[in-house]
């Protein structure tokens, strides 16, 4: 195990490096950064400094099809932040930003790092936007089934949910420093940007099918140079098959049979026709988005991207981290020019690894596709290392 100064030292070697920056720059650094660890047992990198890590990150992750656009991610930079309430505004301004009018950017906000002396900063939420997930007495969901826990623990904080729920409430957003009263906010109006899911055929209109336009992951953790970011806001733009797998999958909101049905499919007769209806979830999460002028793209499109992001990522000398059951689509998986990649999920620093669930610290999920979380009460040392994440 490295210690904080040892992979300090290796994330400025790399960052200076790539970047093509003077080496007696980097020896300058390395040593104002030392004497920074030996008083204070931790150091400050800069905007720039973080900035190209958090890019680093990301290209770094094996989960996340996404990251062929590395180099053009955003960072917003609220490590000053000191309240519960600031952290707020600055996940809304995140949203707000990334969202772009339609025009969907890439981007992380960083909240303050751990640090000797300072309270960690956590979101509870996995997303940003969450739908509710309401428990019903014959054991049934109203709502996403993902999310009944955490639904519970918010209704246990105080929130009231709407008086006629529904399957597509959007939750709260719940920020914890240290071992403070975690509190909630609702998001603002013009935050709430979820969008009735429409077909070309019109034959969705009475599915009452939704989805928000932006995936923002906040619960991660970002391990850059020794220092561990457990409050941190991920998002760029959907691929379709994100939002129809999120709609469709059968611990999800499994929607597949109301979809066929309103397009007339046999379900008796038609052997195909999960398949044939999931294709058509595609083209309608596609509709919507393209009528609503929102950022998307399809599996296609992503999987001749990645494939080229491997190769460039080669001839650059550099390994590619790839895990074949996130980065290769569900929907046609052998069209796409990643079905014969050799993929190797490698665990390479800086990473965007898993926070522990905010309401129970002690246990780590686990990708998906592995059933069982890791309880571990040691967390520092896990977030030595980490498990990763997207």
């Amino acid at each position: 195990m490295q210690t904080v100064e040892e992979e300090a030292r290796s994330l400025l070697i790399q960052i200076f490096t790539e970047q093509n920056k003077p080496q007696d720059s980097l020896q300058k650094r390395l040593e104002e950064i030392s004497r920074s660890i030996k008083k204070t047992g931790t150091y400050h990198l800069s905007y720039d400094e973080l900035k190209y890590a958090t890019q680093l990150a990301w290209r770094n992750n094996s989960q996340c099809i996404g990251k062929v656009h590395w180099k053009n991610l955003n960072v917003y930079d609220c490590r000053a932040l000191e309240t519960e309430e600031e952290m707020f505004e600055a996940i809304c301004n995140h949203t707000r930003q990334a969202l772009n009018g339609g025009k969907v950017i890439n981007a992380v906000t960083h909240f303050r790092p751990r640090s000797p002396g300072m309270e960690d900063m956590r979101i509870w939420n996995p997303q940003v936007y969450t739908y509710a997930g309401y428990l019903q007495d014959d054991g049934s969901v109203l709502g996403d089934p993902k999310n009944v826990e955490f639904t519970d623990e918010i209704l246990k904080l105080g929130w009231q949910s709407p008086t006629v729920q529904s399957k597509f409430d959007l939750l709260p957003i719940v920020v914890q420093i240290g071992k403070r009263p975690p509190k909630y906010f609702e998001l603002p109006k013009d935050l709430k940007q979820d969008m009735i899911i429409t077909h070309p055929s019109g034959k969705f209109k009475d599915l009452g099918l939704r989805w928000y336009a932006l995936p923002a992951f906040s619960d991660l953790a970002f391990n850059i140079g020794g220092l561990m970011y457990p409050a941190s806001v991920l998002s760029g733009w959907y691929v379709s098959f994100e939002i129809s797998r999120a709609l469709c999958d059968l611990d999800r909101y499994n929607s597949l049979p109301q979809i066929a049905d309103a397009l007339g499919m046999n379900k008796t007769k038609e052997r195909l026709w999960k398949d044939k209806a999931f294709i058509e979830m595609n083209e309608a999460v596609l509709h919507t988005f393209s009528e609503n002028n929102i950022t998307i793209t399809d599996h296609g499109k992503m999987g001749v991207l990645f494939a080229k992001h491997m190769v460039s990522e080669e001839k650059a000398g550099r390994i590619c981290p790839a895990k074949f059951s996130w980065v290769v689509p569900p929907v046609g998986p052998s069209l796409t020019p990643l079905y014969t990649k050799r993929m190797e999920p490698t665990f390479l620093l800086p990473a965007i690894v898993y926070n522990p669930i905010g309401w129970k610290p002690h246990i780590v999920p686990l990708p998906r596709g592995e059933v069982e979380p890791v309880v571990n009460p040691k967390i520092d040392s896990l977030f030595s290392g980490g498990k990763s994440s997207i």
